[in-house]
């Protein structure tokens, strides 16, 4: 199974990238299926998220912090990750899917070629879909030993994946996640058409609290 027919929407997805491997249990992306732990903290202050855990292998569990957006920067979520893994693993988190085609009535990246519309953007630490839908985005941010470089992808997940769109796209941030403890960072970004300026509100970039390494 690749990204495409996954269609990881709002979610991180992990695979082994143990030398040799291609997959295991006959799948070769995991996703959260069973949380373990989830609970609301700090309910009432200025510090409320939510926390829970997975286990996708016996040997690498990940602990996620969703926090709410904050006053400075209301159209961004984050999503915090704090990662323990025996294993090195190939990553891939999306933000939210949505139409997947441009102004133009094209596709934002073609499938077999590759070219990007207008609208589309995927670059190192970022990808960004902006359509008669609205903008969604993700955002890498640096943060404990992470660089914010995985690489932008706008994956087409296949048609009819999606509710709501017939079809859809889904920016997303790639990456590798070594053995070892690892932090990594998402700033989920989300514009409905009825905001006019969506550019001014990607770059309000919201901050990690610290609260969520204690």
């Amino acid at each position: 199974m690749d990204l495409e027919q996954l269609s990881a929407d709002s979610m991180i997805a992990l695979k082994d990238a143990s030398p040799g491997v291609e997959g295991c249990d006959g799948e070769t992306w995991r996703v959260r299926r069973v949380p373990i732990g989830a609970k609301i903290v700090g309910r009432g202050t200025p510090e409320v998220h939510l926390r829970s855990s997975w286990k996708p292998w016996a040997d690498v569990e990940v602990e996620t912090f969703l926090i709410p957006p904050q006053e400075s920067s209301p159209n961004y979520y984050l999503r915090v990750h704090h990662i323990k893994s025996g294993r090195p693993l190939t990553s891939s988190e999306a933000g939210w899917a949505t139409y997947g085609q441009g102004d133009d009535g094209r596709a934002l990246i073609q499938a077999f070629s590759g070219e990007k519309s207008k609208g589309g953007d995927e670059e190192v630490g970022w990808a960004r879909a902006a359509t008669k839908g609205g903008c969604v985005g993700v955002r890498d941010i640096s943060v404990r030993g992470s660089k914010g470089d995985r690489q932008g992808r706008l994956v087409q997940i296949d048609p009819n994946a999606n509710v709501i769109f017939s079809r859809s796209i889904l920016p997303s941030l790639i990456g590798t996640i070594p053995e070892g403890e690892t932090w990594i960072v998402t700033a989920v970004f989300g514009a409905p058409t009825r905001v006019k300026d969506w550019q001014a509100a990607w770059e309000k970039m919201p901050t990690v609290p610290e609260y969520v390494f204690q």
